[in-house]
């Protein structure tokens, strides 16, 4: 008997929830770290299974290597896709950028580049990498599709400042802005993606951020650079200034002092402004508010750190020691710090070398108006290791994207309610799980994205003005009843938007005459019962059910009506004099 109660108690409900969502693995999230000899011929980038959650962090880093992958010779820069499906990596003494894929673990390309490769930065498509070559003082820029350096600009051309040994690059959240922080000539110089005359993406210098002279140095040796999520900062650590600069929306620039040798920088990538810095000299890392301009706490951890990266759900920060070759977690919630034994080799990872392997986009969206105040969005899960799915609404073509929803793995449909009446709205869905969300933007034959959608809301057409005029008030029960039928059954096909719009330009003057007469309102009411008592039936017992319904009630009102009008004899003879006196 007990056992056949642990069945019922446990079991079966396990297998309501087996049959009601679908059941996903964690997605392992890798940190992709540069270990170089010096000497060495070929540097290789060994694969760590980190955790984004400070609890399950293992301090013996060897049980977390996964792979080991030979790249270029010393490699520098790294930087993970936003779909965690490909690592780039700056190989400094050949003169590449090696391209490993993260699912095989293997190289598949190198792509020639400028002098020293350094930095390495991706645009949030992940359709630009962009490649600081700090021997030749130049930028790279690759584009992902061909796997081909499509345009080098020369940063030390006169036109372009005098850049010299270009380290640091970062790009602004709408892909428009590349900055690059220049070593050696101490200053920032601002890039953009345009467009030529022909529809082209171009690249051409915007902008060169420099010390002004007899003043105070906002840019001394300048190393890592990184940029806000909300791109209304941009933060700058200079290396031999043992301080920081944060340069704001209107280009005005404010240092910060923090530890000896500051060299990675790292922005919280979920909307945080917060700025984390790796003190080479002092073993820690200082984090700076950026709004307040001042340091607001100092974490120590190993010898050494020189690069740091979160998590994609911004809540970790790892930071590589080079030299006591260890790995330091940080928890951003508290700056708890734990650090990991000794890897036995010099570690680097230039960049945001954290990823994992986000979900695919849904397919198939589309949205459908089901009133004047509602839309329905439906879609397709083409994934198999999505945790929810992200919904943004924008209002016309035009419109900005916000987030108006976030709903289950499980979940394949959104009522969209409250909105305006005869009002087009755009959508946009898309998949999340620990490693993040990627707007793969899936587009079919006719050039058009399967996870964007619009729909129009229905016109308004107001008050019931027959039914408004009879009960008196366009509150009442009877006339919403009416209202709510008209919404769900007639604006939903052509046929009935065609009755209602008829209705509407010719039921006015009626509904005045008829309120001019308690006889007549009197009638009508009687009359539109039926028609209330079907409109109830429908909505709450569906449409063909309540067609027997009217029947019966129509005969019942007919002889209830009759009966009525024979009472009221002198108003009705009143009614037709007025009638004939009128024409």
């Amino acid at each position: 008997m007990k056992r056949c109660m642990f069945l019922f108690l446990v079991l079966i409900p396990l297998y309501q929830i087996i049959q009601s969502e679908k059941c996903y693995a964690i997605t392992p999230i890798y940190a992709y770290v540069a270990t170089d000899n010096g000497d060495a011929e070929v540097g290789n980038i060994i694969v760590l299974e980190i955790s984004d959650n400070i609890d399950l962090f293992d301090p013996n880093p060897f049980a977390n290597i996964v792979a080991r992958v030979p790249v270029g010779h010393n490699p520098r820069g790294i930087a993970v896709s936003p779909d965690g499906k490909y690592v780039y990596v700056a190989n400094y003494g050949d003169d590449t950028i090696s391209v490993i894929n993260t699912v095989l673990n293997t190289v598949i390309s190198n792509i020639p580049v400028g002098d020293g490769p350094f930095g390495v930065a991706i645009n949030s498509t992940g359709t630009f990498v962009y490649v600081t070559n700090s021997n030749d003082d130049s930028l790279s820029i690759i584009e992902t599709g061909s796997g081909l350096e499509i345009q080098k600009l020369d940063l030390a051309s006169e036109s372009l400042g005098l850049s010299e040994r270009p380290i640091g690059v970062d790009i602004s959240s709408n892909d428009v802005l590349i900055y690059v922080a220049n070593n050696r000539s101490n200053n920032i110089a601002i890039i953009s993606k345009e467009y030529d005359s022909s529809g082209e993406i171009e690249h051409v210098f915007r902008n060169m951020l420099e010390n002004s002279e007899g003043g105070d140095q906002a840019y001394n040796s300048p190393w890592g650079i990184g940029v806000s999520a909300n791109a209304q900062y941009v933060f700058v650590s200079n290396a031999s200034g043992h301080d920081i600069t944060i340069i704001g929306s209107s280009l005005e620039e404010t240092t910060v002092s923090v530890g000896n040798i500051p060299m990675g920088i790292s922005v919280n990538p979920q909307g945080g402004s917060t700025i984390y810095v790796a003190n080479y000299l002092d073993g820690t890392v200082s984090i700076v508010n950026p709004v307040m301009k001042v340091v607001s706490g100092l974490v120590s951890v190993g010898a050494g750190p020189v690069d740091l990266s979160f998590t994609p759900n911004g809540q970790y920060l790892y930071v590589l020691n080079s030299l006591d070759q260890t790995i330091s977690c940080i928890d951003a919630s508290d700056s708890s710090v734990l650090t990991s034994g000794p890897l036995g080799e010099t570690l680097s990872g230039f960049g945001k070398f954290i990823g994992g392997l986000t979900p695919e986009t849904p397919t198939d969206l589309v949205a459908t108006s089901i009133s004047i105040h509602e839309i329905e969005l439906s879609w397709v899960d083409a994934s198999d290791s999505a945790d929810g799915f992200v919904i943004e609404r924008k209002k016309g073509s035009g419109g900005q994207y916000s987030m108006i929803a976030l709903v289950g793995s499980a979940i394949t449909t959104y009522l969209d309610e409250n909105l305006s009446s005869q009002r087009t709205y755009y959508y946009r869905i898309n998949s999340m799980n620990n490693a993040g969300m990627f707007d793969a933007g899936i587009t079919d034959s006719d050039g058009n994205k399967s996870n964007e959608a619009n729909a129009t809301t229905e016109r308004d057409y107001g008050s019931c003005f027959i039914a408004t005029a009879a009960y008196g008030s366009y509150d009442m029960p009877m006339v919403r009843l009416l209202r709510d039928f008209r919404d769900r059954f007639l604006l939903t096909n052509s046929f009935g938007k065609a009755f209602v719009d008829f209705y509407y330009k010719t039921s006015p003057k009626i509904a005045s005459f008829i309120a001019q007469y308690d006889f007549l309102r009197g009638l009508i009411r009687y009359t539109l019962l039926p028609f209330v008592a079907f409109s109830w039936a429908s909505i709450n017992f569906g449409l063909l059910n309540s067609f027997a319904f009217l029947f019966l009630s129509l005969s019942l009102i007919a002889w209830a009506g009759v009966s009525f009008f024979n009472r009221c004899e002198p108003e009705r003879w009143m009614l037709i004099r007025n009638l004939k006196t009128k024409k």
